[in-house]
């Protein structure tokens, strides 16, 4: 460190004495020595730095040095042209107009008329096209170029069921799809579980284990894999979240995601305890409550339902659950 350090300081005096000689008289007398100490503040800077680079860098060393030497050298001449543009524009700047403007209640902000749920355009026509064997080709291929942009767990479902269609191109587009979707998810599934059996370190190790639950819930919520590949699947997210969870113990997102295995396996109670879990630990309302208001109504505890939305009467302001909130929570506030 001794070397480097005796660099630093020799471009530091070489550049002090530049700066010196340069306000001292005329500078067209000057500026030849200014440039000569300046080079050398320049090349003792770089070779100071030469020091610190990684060894891939270091070599050829003179061609190494040289291009620290240059860049430092040229420096001074960049920032002066930086400092030129700032006052150019700080010097043209106009001092911008303020706009008239009302004040609008913080209520009149969330009226419910900005919550309507409306539909989409095309749903119908889409699901109709993609099951219609005798609408034209052409549209349907559309139709299905469609619901692939759409990316939804129904979108999807109905790409899938396109694999048994009477029409070759629609079946080889519904299977190619699908399978690049298979293989995308496989190719993320395999490269983080690699990560996860090579990670050492325990926090990093959780982190994996929380992406790979999620990969293989994406199977899960898709709707691309087959019935007989669910309980395998709910089985791995089960296993790789609970591995994340004696990390993270008080991640509320795993605990929704459990919460969602536990209701494709069938399991209200034990679905009803993650979520419950989830909402103690600071999960989203939009995420959490909704699931534990359809467990209480299939367990037949609507009093549980009008619960929990008439004290969370801001859900609505989602557009897919302001009807299920205005019925349960009353429509008025």
């Amino acid at each position: 460190m001794m070397i480097p350090a005796i660099f630093f300081i020799l471009s530091l005096v070489c550049e002090a004495f530049a700066i010196y000689i340069l306000v001292q008289g005329e500078i067209e007398l000057y500026v030849e020595v200014f440039l000569a100490f300046h080079f050398f503040a320049s090349l003792s800077i770089a070779f100071c730095i030469w020091f610190f680079l990684p060894e891939k860098y270091k070599y050829p060393t003179k061609y190494s040095v040289a291009l620290l030497a240059l860049f430092n050298f040229v420096a001074p001449i960049f920032a002066l042209l930086a400092f030129m543009i700032y006052i150019y524009i700080w010097r043209s700047y106009k001092e911008s107009v303020e706009l008239d403007y009302e004040k609008v209640g913080y209520g009149e902000l969330f009226e419910e008329r900005i919550a309507l749920s409306k539909r989409r355009f095309g749903e119908s026509s889409l699901n109709m096209l993609a099951k219609r064997d005798n609408a034209p080709v052409d549209l349907r291929l559309k139709a299905f170029t469609l619901l692939k942009e759409l990316q939804t767990p129904k979108s999807f479902r109905l790409i899938k069921e396109g694999l048994k269609d009477k029409n070759d191109e629609i079946r080889l587009y519904s299977f190619s799809v699908i399978d690049s979707l298979e293989k995308e998810l496989n190719g993320k599934i395999h490269e983080t579980l690699q990560k996860y059996k090579d990670e050492t370190n325990d926090k990093m190790k959780a982190q994996y284990a929380e992406q790979l639950a999620k990969l293989y819930w994406e199977y899960i919520y898709t709707g691309i894999s087959d019935l007989e590949l669910r309980k395998f699947l709910c089985d791995k997210v089960e296993f790789y979240a609970k591995k994340a969870v004696r990390k993270y113990s008080k991640d509320p997102d795993l605990f929704v995601l459990l919460g969602k295995v536990e209701l494709k396996r069938g399991d209200i109670e034990k679905a009803k305890l993650y979520f419950q879990k989830a909402v103690e630990n600071g999960a989203s309302e939009y995420r959490a409550l909704p699931f534990l208001a359809e467990i209480y109504y299939y367990s037949a505890e609507f009093g549980r339902v009008k619960e929990i939305f008439s004290k969370h009467r801001h859900l609505k302001l989602d557009p897919y659950l302001y009807p299920i909130v205005s019925l349960w929570g009353g429509q008025h506030e």
